[in-house]
């Protein structure tokens, strides 16, 4: 990984803030995990694996060399599992539950912007993170017209339209220029029992 530090002076060549304080990451990038999702499914398909959607897992019982594996649709047998999991693990796993934190992650778009002010708040088109304690993440839309902010507005749950609040605000410390620029979608990552 190549990192560069960013000098002040040179500052607005990677940000259009005064918002000081970065290092550059090279390498960085982002992952639209929707498509990534979706190629993991196909890839698993091609190697032979049966998918089963809106199935939780309410337990797993090891039976001699097999597993028993209860969902909410059935039992399912198998000679090996895999247990892939987030913030959300629930009591299906108290070791992964009791190592495996969830943090609520909350994400605006803004309408799309005036002609030129992307070039000037983000000349290079990067992905821009910062590394306080309650960070934040950001990055222009694919087609360059958008700028997206994600952030935990707090340490506990709050409602969408709460959280937007908060993050319009973080991201008006970063880019004052963006003050007036309305949101136009707000979403939170989805608990997988949510859906």
């Amino acid at each position: 990984m190549t990192v560069h530090v960013v000098k002040r002076a040179e500052q607005r060549t990677v940000v259009g803030s005064d918002y000081y304080g970065g290092i550059v990451v090279d390498e960085y990038g982002g992952l639209h995990t929707a498509k990534y999702h979706r190629a993991l499914r196909d890839l698993a398909r091609r190697c032979g694996a049966s998918l089963r959607s809106h199935a939780a897992v309410e337990r797993i019982k090891r039976t001699g060399t097999r597993f028993s594996v209860h969902t909410v649709r059935g039992k399912v047998d198998a000679k090996r599992v895999l247990v892939a999991t987030n913030g959300y693990t629930g009591n299906l796993s108290p070791f992964l539950s009791r190592r495996v934190l969830p943090v609520a992650s909350y994400h605006i778009a803004m309408e799309p912007l005036p002609p030129g002010l992307m070039d000037v708040l983000n000349p290079g088109r990067r992905m821009i993170s910062d590394s306080k304690r309650n960070l934040f993440y950001t990055r222009p839309s694919p087609d360059g017209t958008r700028m997206l902010f994600g952030s935990r507005p707090s340490f506990r749950e709050v409602g969408e339209r709460e959280a937007a609040r908060i993050l319009h605000a973080k991201m008006v410390q970063l880019w004052p220029a963006l003050r007036d620029v309305r949101i136009t979608h707000a979403w939170k990552e989805i608990r997988c029992d949510d859906r």
